[in-house]
């Protein structure tokens, strides 16, 4: 009772040690930038945690031996975010030491879950961009690509997964995970209303065709 009021001495925590705990995580994993239209899309890998530098090593290899660089970092225990500007990894590069390969990924922001499953949807689908007013450049390539498959995909062939730091750490109860959840119901609650493939499929027979949403 009372963990997260009192220190492990058993003093009362103030609130300026809340504050600053705050701001040193802040600094120690910053919010990432957020992708912009037809920019640059980030490449995220999860490993075992403690594994982190290995997994770069690899993939600053992988690019040396390619005749390129990338940047690649690791914001938090068992992620790592590679930026590669060049489009030096394909986009199923899959390193050894890498559990699970999240290519061309992107960033948004938003203040809550419906408005962040929104941002989501719009950014990796390219949902919204029909209107013949709007302006081109604001129009992801990639994202208006995906959604033309996905309108033609099968029925049933969508799947989403939600991730969270904490979970490559094995934590029983990763922070943000409920909220994660969340947000993935609202997004396939969404994309059911426009995709065919997000909806329960027809039949018991596997789609030969898969999409992952992640």
């Amino acid at each position: 009772l009372g963990r997260k009021r009192y220190t492990r001495e058993g003093t009362k925590k103030s609130n300026n040690s809340v504050d600053d705990l705050e701001t040193r995580q802040e600094e120690l994993s910053p919010l990432p930038p957020l992708t912009v239209p037809n920019g640059p899309r980030p490449f995220y890998f999860t490993c075992r945690h403690t594994y982190e530098h290995t997994l770069i090593d690899e993939i600053n290899r992988y690019a040396r031996r390619n005749g390129g660089e990338v940047h690649a970092m690791s914001p938090y225990p068992g992620l790592v975010r590679v930026e590669d500007n060049d489009g030096i990894l394909p986009t199923f590069y899959d390193p050894v030491y890498a559990l699970q390969s999240m290519p061309q990924s992107v960033v948004v922001t938003a203040e809550s879950i419906k408005s962040i499953s929104k941002q989501v949807i719009n950014a990796l689908l390219g949902v919204g961009s029909d209107d013949d007013n709007e302006d081109e450049s604001k129009t992801d390539r990639i994202s208006q690509q995906q959604h033309d498959r996905l309108r033609s995909a099968e029925r049933g062939s969508l799947s989403i997964h939600c991730l969270v730091p904490g979970m490559c750490k094995a934590q029983t109860k990763p922070v943000m995970q409920h909220r994660s959840d969340k947000i993935g119901e609202e997004i396939a609650k969404m994309t059911k209303k426009m995709f065919p493939a997000a909806r329960k499929a027809a039949t018991e027979e596997d789609p030969s065709t898969r999409w992952l949403l992640q």
